[in-house]
């Protein structure tokens, strides 16, 4: 998935806003009748801030709290909060296990520890289409493929900088640490599947469980103010999830915001690219920035493997009617969730 489908087309992003100097949607001068793929992959990013800017914020909540547990001990250490469901211990260690490979050697050492890592990597999964998608859709989340911020990043680079490098390096980093983690968490999930008796994917369920209740250009300022405004939406939208009744908003945000979405706009980009502007033309700009032309495996990923991967992942896409149980608030309550997935 990552050397077939994410890293060509990362690269690809940063090639066509590095040698074209334009935006997500102005980049598509390159061809104008597609101009629609860089408006769909704006929407998409903009679609993920109306809930992502939730995640953060609980991301900056831990993080402040753990500074000030110099001052005062942290919330989640002890058992009498109001959030704190029958099953917390007021029980725990003060060593290093926040330490990532600390965690890794202390599980996988531990009971059972060579079963702990096989969910993660069990064949058997490999031929059902649902595991591709999600495959899919979480490596372009992961590496930014697919919502065009790697365009307008790109866009400000010098015109001879070595993004090729920059693309090769940032991916292979970025999958180590995700592999590490990832690793690091089914040790655990299969310590607890071991423990309770049970299967692995009867531990982690997924889902969300909350128990806390250019018209302006002409102005001066006039695009610091769009860029308020665009950030403020945002920001209103992303009010709703943190409502009584927001974990229903939230996940469907997650779900449809970046889901299957990334997987047509990123299919579109690289076949209008590859066939429609002209793969003889990308190589020439590619050549024209670094010295040299993109080698053979690069060319046919970006014209044929590429785009024929991700259709056959996008044409395994049925809908099915899924439902999500919630749990919220003091006495907890559930809440079944019931939405069409397409998976």
């Amino acid at each position: 998935m990552l050397i077939l489908g994410a890293i060509p087309l990362f690269m690809m992003e940063l090639a066509l806003g590095q040698f074209h100097r334009q935006g997500a949607v102005s980049v598509w001068r390159i061809s104008p009748i597609f101009k629609g793929i860089g408006i769909c992959q704006c929407l998409i990013a903009y679609y993920v801030a109306f809930y992502y800017n939730v995640i953060i914020a609980w991301s900056i909540y831990f993080l402040m709290v753990s500074l000030m547990s110099f001052v005062k001990p942290l919330p989640w250490m002890k058992c009498d909060n109001a959030w704190n469901t029958d099953a917390c211990v007021p029980a725990g260690t003060k060593l290093a296990e926040s330490n990532v490979t600390v965690v890794l050697t202390n599980v996988t050492s531990g009971f059972g520890g060579a079963y702990n890592a096989t969910y993660g990597h069990m064949p058997q999964r490999l031929d059902n289409i649902s595991v591709w998608i999600d495959a899919a859709t979480q490596i372009f989340y992961s590496v930014g493929a697919g919502f065009g911020v790697h365009i307008a990043y790109a866009s400000y680079n010098k015109f001879n900088n070595n993004f090729y490098r920059d693309a090769l390096a940032t991916a292979c980093i970025n999958s180590f640490t995700s592999l590490f983690s990832g690793f690091v968490i089914f040790c655990y999930l299969g310590y607890m599947a071991k423990r309770l008796g049970t299967d692995i994917d009867k531990v982690a369920t997924e889902g969300l469980r909350d128990e806390t209740r250019h018209i302006l250009v002409k102005y001066k300022y006039g695009r610091e103010l769009l860029t308020l405004g665009v950030c403020l939406v945002a920001f209103v939208f992303s009010l709703q999830n943190i409502t009584y009744g927001g974990m229903y908003m939230f996940t469907i945000w997650d779900i449809f915001s970046a889901g299957t979405s990334i997987l047509f706009g990123v299919f579109f980009m690289v076949v209008t690219v590859g066939w429609v502007y002209g793969m003889q033309e990308f190589c020439d700009d590619f050549k024209k920035m670094l010295g040299f032309r993109p080698n053979l495996y690069w060319r046919i990923c970006w014209k044929f493997i590429s785009p024929l991967f991700i259709l056959r992942i996008a044409l395994g896409i049925t809908p099915t009617w899924e439902h999500r149980e919630i749990m919220k608030g003091e006495p907890v309550k559930r809440f079944k969730v019931s939405y069409l997935n397409f998976s």
